[in-house]
């Protein structure tokens, strides 16, 4: 990779708080200009400008843009605006996420390319269908050949954030071009902290043998809130009225699940979790699995096929099928009955994802990758 080398990340991300996603760009750019080869050069869409996030990375000195329109409205007008950017920041690699601006960035480094000007393109698969790719309709499908297939030839790779997702990603029409880059999660700010834990219990006005089961609701139906109502229903029934269940993000009105607003402060909510249930009918990565994981809690998760690689197997997950308010509802009961374990439990799953899903880690690899995608004389899939 060139000194100097800048890669300009195009994100259609809005969201109020950084999240993972912003970590991991963060992250990236750390590593980049610790090796000493490059930068990070970022573009959001108009709704990012009042987020905190990105005015502290505007602070940061980072270069930061505005980019409009998307695949569905002003492409050719967003192709501009990209090929502009490319200009102003000398990148060398646009590396598009969440897809909205897939298209537009294809359009801008064609351009590019028939004019001589050197340009990689990465586009990062990060979102699963809520179907199988050989069930959808005829009519979806060729939609995948004008959305994937005909613009691959201007991608250099497809990176997804596992190995089911690159899988699907080259069923669309991708080809070899998909690859997995596996995510990763920020397992210092996602690490046990008992202090944190007593004071947000207290917060939320537990009591010392209350059972906190957490849920990340914001999408509500994908992920599985209906179904952990449900499930929650069931067990009351049973006489298991200790469990506290909260759902992050999720519609109010859904009791005995109780919704809390969506904020910055998950991590602190996983302290105060004793099982995270993740009830998803489909997952690209499951940061919520593997933050709940990093935070030494004991987790229920359905086999959804993007986080069923990150669990499956590990002692302290219990595997529950998609859609299945029963057996959801049995998971949670077969942790109950080892609560003396939770503690080493959890541990297990924190090793687990320190040791394979560390975030500096993914900064690494995606910074290798880079570094191999800008050698001299790099071929092109």
């Amino acid at each position: 990779m060139a000194l100097n080398s800048v890669v300009l990340h195009v994100a259609d991300y809005a969201a109020p708080y950084p999240g993972a996603f912003i970590a991991q760009l963060g992250m990236l750019d750390e590593e980049l200009r610790r090796r000493g080869t490059g930068r990070c050069a970022f573009a959001f869409p108009p709704a990012a400008e009042g987020a905190t996030w990105f005015r502290r990375q505007q602070a940061d000195g980072s270069w930061v843009g505005i980019v409009h329109g998307s695949a569905n409205r002003s492409m050719l007008r967003t192709a501009r605006q990209l090929y502009e950017m490319v200009e102003e920041t000398g990148a060398s690699i646009i590396h598009t996420h969440f897809g909205s601006y897939d298209l537009p960035a294809a359009l801008a480094v064609g351009r590019m390319r028939r004019r001589d000007r050197s340009c990689c393109l990465l586009w990062h698969y990060r979102t699963a269908l809520e179907e199988d790719v050989d069930r959808r309709s005829l009519r979806r499908r060729v939609k995948d050949v004008v959305r994937y297939r005909v613009p691959s030839r201007t991608v250099d790779s497809c990176f997804a954030v596992t190995d089911a997702l690159a899988r699907e990603a080259a069923l669309r029409g991708l080809g070899a071009k998909a690859s997995a880059m596996i995510a990763g999660c920020d397992t210092e700010a996602f690490s046990p902290r008992p202090s944190v834990r007593d004071r947000v219990r207290a917060e939320l006005g537990l009591q010392r043998d209350d059972v906190l089961v957490l849920h990340l609701g914001w999408a509500w139906r994908r992920k599985g809130g209906d179904l952990l109502v449900a499930a929650a229903r069931m067990l009351q029934e049973k006489g298991l009225t200790r469990l506290v269940y909260v759902s992050v993000g999720a519609p109010a009105g859904n009791e005995p699940v109780r919704s809390l607003a969506f904020t910055d402060k998950v991590s602190d909510l996983h302290q105060a979790a004793d099982i995270f249930v993740s009830a998803s009918r489909s997952e690209g990565f499951g940061n919520g699995v593997v933050e709940a994981m990093a935070s030494g809690t004991v987790v229920v998760a359905t086999l959804a096929a993007g986080q069923r690689e990150i669990f499956d197997g590990v002692d302290g997950c219990v595997a529950v099928p998609i859609a299945d308010p029963v057996r959801l509802a049995e998971g949670i009961e077969d942790l109950l009955r080892r609560r003396s374990s939770w503690p080493a439990l959890g541990a297990v799953n924190r090793a687990h994802v320190v040791s394979h899903y560390d975030m500096r880690s993914w900064a690494r690899r995606m910074a290798d990758m880079y570094e191999q995608l800008l050698r001299p004389g790099a071929v092109r899939r």
